[in-house]
């Protein structure tokens, strides 16, 4: 546990937030690809993984006590990397989703 200390303390708050939210999109993706959770047009799937990669601002705040104050406010936070975050996701669950499912497309 000392060892996760001492790396918590050596990156800068808006690092844990973007590496957080990073993971945070590869579980997403991986969870909605594996529990098939796509919805119509796949836009359920979509909420899901949005939804869980913001979550991952919450995680960061809470759990690796990151101080909002610190980074500028909750608005700077919750947008630090949410672009590729969220790029991410949808290369993962793009891709995924192509290479589960093509063999279930009906042929042209």
């Amino acid at each position: 546990m000392e060892n996760m200390t001492s790396f918590l303390e050596r990156i800068t708050p808006e690092d844990r937030i973007y590496y957080t939210r990073i993971i945070f999109a590869f579980i997403s993706a991986a969870l909605v690809l594996g529990l098939n959770l796509w919805g119509p047009l796949g836009l359920i799937g979509f909420v899901i993984g949005l939804v869980l990669i913001i979550m991952s601002y919450f995680f960061a705040v809470y759990l690796l006590g990151v101080d909002p104050q610190e980074i500028g406010g909750h608005v700077k936070g919750l947008l630090k990397g949410l672009g590729t975050g969220v790029l991410l996701f949808l290369v993962i669950w793009l891709m995924g989703f192509n290479f589960i499912y093509a063999a279930t497309a009906p042929p042209p």
